[in-house]
């Protein structure tokens, strides 16, 4: 799965977009000359590789400052990222490709040496473009991002705390599985990660009301602070309302009625409903959804039951 990201741009940026044939590929890369008082013919130039899932918009801090600092900036997207070509196939995505590239965009600006910088998995082909291209690299740095003889050390002897951390790269090894899981739900995963990590105030509390069941802030997963009011003419229309959706993950009643809140319960398609409360799921109690939520369930002791399957063997040991 491959997002465009491209932020809207402005005539008040520093930076310049343009784009760039390296290595048999199309690259969208942001530069910037160095500051006036320091421009001079041949000023450093210094090439800021991206992390996962990010693109050169990461990078819009330091442009500005290594400029005035008196560098030459190419912050590009790498391939498969933003504006830039994506290539089909997995063995396109190889490091060794990902090396000829940054060399390929280094040629390219007319330059035959720079500074690499990298943060994350940009910080990884870093380090392999230092290893592998060392006549092009006049300075490393990397970024939240090990060095791979002491990353690959310490997962051959088995550091838990490191796998632990690193689950996410044995689960991009499965066929198929990652595409479907982002794109599950209208990208809920990618949605989530975004309203999750993002500074307080971007996505501010927001009631829509009153919102028709046909109407999208309804009938689509709606990440962040967004409550959505539909009105409803008794008990009966609020639960036909309530199962009207394809989703049927978790829901909540809020009512001092506790047969009502029985009843209701009884009658609503969701995995786990909550009585004046927002989630109170335990971890000894099962967790899932149903409907297009459905994918298992998840803790207590009715989760072996969803992950596997019985199969009887019968060996004969008579001659």
């Amino acid at each position: 799965m491959l997002v465009t990201m491209t932020p809207a741009r402005t005539s008040a940026e520093p930076w310049q977009h343009r784009f760039v044939e390296a290595n048999g590929l199309r690259f969208h890369v942001v530069t910037q000359e160095p500051a006036p008082e320091h421009s001079k013919p041949a000023a450093p130039l210094v090439v800021l590789l991206h992390g996962f899932p990010e693109f050169w918009y990461s990078w819009r801090h330091q442009i500005p400052a290594l400029a005035a600092a008196g560098f030459a900036v190419a912050a590009p997207d790498l391939r498969g990222y933003n504006d830039s070509e994506k290539p089909e196939g997995v063995e396109a995505y190889r490091i060794s490709n990902v090396v000829e590239d940054v060399a390929g965009l280094i040629r390219a600006l007319g330059r035959e040496r720079a500074v690499i910088v990298g943060h994350d998995w940009g910080g990884a082909a870093a380090y392999a473009f230092a290893m592998m291209k060392p006549e092009m690299t006049s300075r490393l740095c990397v970024m939240n991002s090990p060095h791979p003889a002491r990353f690959v050390a310490e997962l051959s002897r088995g550091n838990e705390a490191q796998l632990r951390r690193s689950w996410y790269m044995f689960f991009f090894q499965l066929p198929e599985a990652p595409e479907r899981l982002f794109t599950a739900d209208g990208f809920r995963m990618l949605k989530g990660m975004l309203t999750r990590s993002a500074r307080k105030g971007t996505f501010p509390p927001t009631v829509l009301a009153p919102v028709r069941p046909d109407d999208p802030a309804y009938t689509e997963e709606v990440f962040g602070p967004v409550v959505t009011v539909t009105p409803f003419s008794d008990e009966a229309d609020a639960v036909a309302i309530a199962n009207d959706t394809p989703y049927g993950l978790s829901g909540s009643i809020w009512t001092s009625d506790v047969g009502r809140a029985i009843r209701v319960a009884r009658a609503v398609e969701t995995g786990n409903l909550s009585v004046n409360s927002h989630s109170s799921v335990r971890y000894w109690t099962p967790f899932g959804g149903f409907k297009q939520s459905g994918l298992g369930r998840e803790l207590g002791p009715d989760a072996p039951d969803a992950f596997t399957e019985v199969k009887n063997v019968f060996i004969s040991t008579q001659e």
